[in-house]
């Protein structure tokens, strides 16, 4: 859940010109294009055993 929550911050919180690190563990500067997510943030949340019913 971390890593989902992270990427989305970075996607949506970071704008042009903004530093993040990318999943390689190098610093980007954020430019107009999507940036760089480790790609299992790119699938759905994960959901917490704890929570589901059934």
């Amino acid at each position: 859940m971390t890593l989902h929550t992270g990427c989305r911050l970075i996607s949506e919180r970071t704008v042009a010109g903004e530093k993040y690190q990318t999943p390689s563990g190098q610093w980007k500067t954020r430019d107009g294009s999507a940036p760089e997510l480790d790609v299992l943030s790119l699938t759905t949340e994960p959901r917490h055993p704890e929570l589901v019913s059934g």
